[in-house]
């Protein structure tokens, strides 16, 4: 490509950024696309499609542009900081901004009415009943975020690792305490303590059972967290392993490990529909980078570890592997 062609390219590519700026998102992608036209392998041109669908909220799709982007240009640390970030949104974000700004609301509302109250010079009787209602309801929204976002609040757990169902959900004849329950009986913090405690076990005793499999299968593989997700079916496994070895026996390493823990956390308790495993790897300096986020349904992931699966690809529905250490 001459100077000339390659100074349209950039002036094109500096158009489509202002566009997507704007939020002219068709004519943006429409740039785009002129520049694919002129040059295939432009990394910038992806890059930038990848910014305009992540903009749109369309998150799948820009992981998909920011791997074709690395693919053309494997060493763009910007571009590998985006698709990073992007894949924490989709795998560990989702609901959390929602959840946030409501309850950032919740607190400018009850602000406002605090000082409605004091200003109205009520008497002191009345003000400490408001005082006592409003201390409920910020312990009732508080409890709800600390027990999945509002999920359904979790039953009395079982022995772990037993299928007869440690992770539930509360069943219409057998009622967990819900904030209904809480308020008609004054159980109070009493009631929302011991569903958080509850909670707590189900992880704990996963996130031990998990540490223990990884110290038998491969003493450099850490357990780093589990979080358990009422609401959604899902269990969330995240690893570390040490980048010690070639790009190719780190990967085995990897994905042996994700495939034996995903299934272990797949098949710990029946009412577990999916898994998500996260992996970063441990550069000679300390510094972290993801290595691998596979995700899928509980069944799948167990049967294909039954069935002998090889690759991650063979057991999990979605699997995105950091460039150095794509096949």
């Amino acid at each position: 490509m001459g100077r000339g062609a390659q100074e349209d390219v950039y002036l094109m590519l500096v158009t489509a950024n202002v566009l997507r700026l704007r939020r002219q998102w068709r004519l943006a992608e429409a740039k785009c696309s002129e520049v694919l036209r002129r040059d295939p392998e432009n990394a910038s041109a992806y890059s930038l499609l990848g910014d305009i669908s992540r903009d749109q909220g369309r998150l799948r799709d820009a992981i998909e542009w920011y791997k074709l982007a690395l693919d053309r240009d494997p060493g763009s640390a910007a571009d590998r900081k985006k698709l990073e970030g992007v894949i924490d949104r989709v795998f560990s974000g989702r609901g959390r901004g929602v959840t946030a700004r409501a309850r950032e609301k919740m607190s400018q509302g009850l602000g406002r009415l605090a000082a409605d109250v004091r200003g109205a010079r009520l008497p002191a009787s009345l003000v400490a009943v408001i005082g006592m209602a409003l201390g409920i309801i910020v312990l009732i929204a508080v409890s709800a975020v600390l027990l999945g976002r509002g999920g359904v609040p979790l039953r009395e757990p079982t022995t772990p690792g037993a299928s007869s169902g440690a992770f539930q959900v509360a069943s219409a004849e057998e009622p967990s305490p819900s904030v209904a329950h809480v308020e008609r009986t004054g159980e109070g913090a009493a009631a929302l303590e011991r569903l958080a405690t509850e909670a707590a076990l189900l992880e704990s005793g996963l996130l031990e059972h998990l540490r223990g499999r990884a110290r038998a299968l491969d003493p450099n593989c850490e357990v780093i967290a589990v979080e358990l997700d009422a609401k959604e079916g899902m269990a969330r496994v995240q690893l570390l392993m040490p980048e010690v070895w070639g790009a190719s026996a780190t990967r085995d390493g990897i994905e042996r490990m994700a495939l034996a823990l995903g299934a272990e956390a797949a098949s710990w308790d029946g009412q577990i529909l999916a898994v998500r495993v996260r992996c970063d790897m441990r550069g000679g300096e300390g510094a972290e980078r993801m290595a691998l986020m596979a995700e899928g349904s509980a069944r799948e992931v167990a049967k294909g570890t039954e069935m002998g699966a090889a690759t991650a690809e063979e057991a999990f529905a979605f699997v995105w592997w950091h460039p150095e250490l794509r096949r």
